[in-house]
């Protein structure tokens, strides 16, 4: 059900995202609207930057017959290197290259069109173009840093002429470790060995690169592009590398022992005190459940009443039923006889008095509701779902986290003080163009055309998270800005980089670390004309709708016109100042509709009108 909803709200929201592809001028070249379509295809539009059909055919079936037609024109398809894939049968994406140019292929299911298979076409923006051998298979590509992993039959000599001649054409130059200079053009590159070949490259403002070369048995060579370290380059600044590392070690470790002292002198009587009120909100929310508000629904609805006892920090329902709580991890569940409605309308009326703010969720049906609250930093999400002839209800969220005892946090946190972290040296795999811990839990990513992210959930303490991405980035030429935070349960750090500023979020709790890593595309941005002013925020409107809609936002009315958006420039947008804004949405006879964004300066946002309501989307 979960990985259903997903791949609705993507989507929902994806017409939006890949009509604003086209405001990067990235792939000029390319129409998607002359790419090939599959027999019995159905146009919903087509432009140059994206085109979307359907087809009744199975996602698998369009899967294999749309790479069979792309390879025929040309594409090479590859994937993203260091990534596990899920087969899923009813939603894929995939990448193709060819030439400088990219493009992206996104098939799934579309229940708006009683199920057809959806085919999207979008261009992807190659930060990074490496050349592809024409025949070769098992490709792993980045196009947002230089790597490349794939197969050859060329033999080590050819493959390495190739090389050298298709990235000396993009501006690289071979590099001689003996010598530590480039080498002359129509000079020999490179070391050649019996079972395989080496190679470095230089280019002026970009991070030096290693070609490896090997001939497997199977008469086949493996080709691997990677970024190296200058140091790489020449044996001397290797050692000066070292000697640095050492030191910043030792500094590191000299920093983090003071920090540690420094925790362990907190008097116990904080600890208790902190933890003695924690527990005391959390007793006022079980022990006081709010009174029903005087506003009561229609008669034929009566508001259902709070039970008199509740194990969590929430408000029950007087019908809830086989309820389950982990006040460690903040996981409720209960099943109910009342509708889905009903139950929806107990919290929107028991949550307000306790302080806790709607979040209104575009899942908002007869058979299934979604609600999220927000009070103080801290989250509740309730998923409202008829199963049968009973509702089931489950809710997670920092909001539901309660201390076991007092006497165990205090001796908790006590301990966490005493013993500093061990760093671990972690290793890297991407997930989106941009680096993870390989060792987490779960991953995932989300790009629009100015903007990057990366999260992960892993084992590993702030203290690794942070040396990890301090060194990955470093790897990649970014550049660490001043002002970094970092305590025992939360890291901030800035990065600047050649495509924009970045920022890295790491937070801890229980035996768990959450990470962010949030790439902004400047140079992107400013190319689209787009950028806000300074101190300013960019709204852009987009409709899917076949009908007119206004929306008013800031007291000011905009009219959005039916299928606005799709060519990514045509959509009408505005400037605000930062802050929260309540918008509605009216389109003709249908009931007006209204949610809520909070915008911050120097962003871009995307707002697209569907049929569940508006849909914020930050772009940059």
């Amino acid at each position: 059900m979960k990985s259903r909803l997903r791949a609705s709200t993507m989507a929902f929201a994806s017409l939006f995202i890949f009509g604003c592809g086209a405001l990067s001028a990235i792939g000029a070249d390319l129409d998607t609207s002359r790419l090939p379509r599959v027999s019995g295809g159905k146009e919903i539009y087509a432009s140059t930057a994206s085109t979307i059909f359907t087809t009744p055919q199975t996602v698998s079936q369009t899967t294999a017959a749309l790479s069979l037609s792309l390879a025929a024109q040309g594409w090479q398809r590859y994937i993203a290197p260091f990534t596990s894939y899920a087969n899923d049968p009813n939603s894929t994406t995939l990448s193709f290259k060819k030439g400088p140019q990219g493009l992206s292929v996104y098939i799934t299911v579309a229940p708006a069109q009683n199920n057809a298979t959806s085919v999207q076409y979008g261009a992807i923006a190659l930060q990074t173009d490496l050349p592809f051998p024409p025949d070769a298979t098992d490709i792993e590509y980045s196009p947002t840093r230089p790597h490349l992993i794939c197969k050859t039959a060329q033999p080590v000599g050819a493959a390495l002429a190739f090389f050298g001649a298709e990235l000396a054409a993009q501006g690289w130059s071979a590099w001689s470790t003996r010598d530590a200079a480039k080498i002359p053009p129509g000079s020999p590159i490179g070391d050649v060995t019996p079972k395989g070949g080496y190679a470095w490259f230089v280019q002026d403002g970009k991070p030096p690169i290693m070609l490896i070369l090997q001939r497997g048995d199977d008469a086949r060579t493996r080709v691997e592009i990677k970024v190296i370290s200058p140091s790489e380059l020449n044996p001397q600044i290797a050692r000066d590398a070292a000697a640095a590392a050492s030191a910043r070690e030792a500094a590191q470790k000299a920093a983090a022992q003071e920090a540690a002292r420094e925790r362990a002198a907190r008097t116990d009587a904080q600890f208790d005190a902190m933890t003695a009120d924690i527990m005391k909100q959390a007793q006022r929310a079980i022990t006081d459940p709010p009174a029903v508000p005087k506003a009561a629904p229609p008669a034929n609805t009566p508001l259902l009443r709070a039970r008199a006892e509740s194990p969590a920090p929430a408000p029950l329902p007087e019908t809830a039923e086989a309820i389950e709580f982990d006040a460690a991890d903040g996981k409720l569940e209960f099943q109910a006889s009342s509708s889905v409605t009903a139950i929806a309308d107990f919290y929107r009326a028991a949550m307000p008095p306790l302080g806790w703010k709607e979040q209104r969720s575009i899942i908002n049906r007869s058979n299934m509701v979604v609600l999220d609250f927000l009070k103080d930093r801290k989250k509740i999400s309730l998923t409202i779902m008829q199963m049968g002839a009973t509702v089931n209800v489950s809710g997670s969220g920092s909001g539901l986290t309660t201390a076991a005892s007092p006497a165990v946090s205090a001796k908790a946190g006590r301990g966490a003080a005493s013993e500093p972290e061990t760093i671990e040296a972690l290793e890297a795999e991407e997930t989106g163009g941009l680096p993870v811990p390989k060792k987490h839990t779960a991953s995932g990513s989300e790009s629009t055309p100015f903007r990057t992210e990366a999260t992960a959930t892993t084992s590993a303490g702030i203290g690794s998270v942070v040396a990890f991405y301090r060194r990955e980035l470093a790897s990649r030429n970014w550049k660490e800005e001043p002002g970094a935070a970092i305590g025992p349960d939360k890291a901030l750090v800035n990065f600047s980089s050649a495509d924009g500023p970045a920022v890295l979020k790491v937070e801890r709790k229980s035996d768990e670390t959450t990470v962010s890593l949030a790439l902004r595309k400047k140079a992107f941005a400013e190319k689209s004309g787009l950028m806000p002013k300074p101190g300013q925020v960019r709204v852009i409107f987009g409709n899917m709708l076949d009908a007119e809609s206004v929306i008013t936002i800031n007291k000011k009315a905009v009219k959005v016109a039916p299928g606005a958006g799709k060519s990514g420039t045509d959509g009408p947008s505005m400037e605000l100042p930062p802050g929260n804004y309540r918008y509605s949405i009216k389109t003709g006879a249908r009931p007006a509709q209204s949610d809520e964004v909070k915008v911050g300066a120097g962003e871009i946002w995307g707002v697209l009108i569907g049929p569940g309501g508006g849909l914020a989307l930050q772009m940059y």
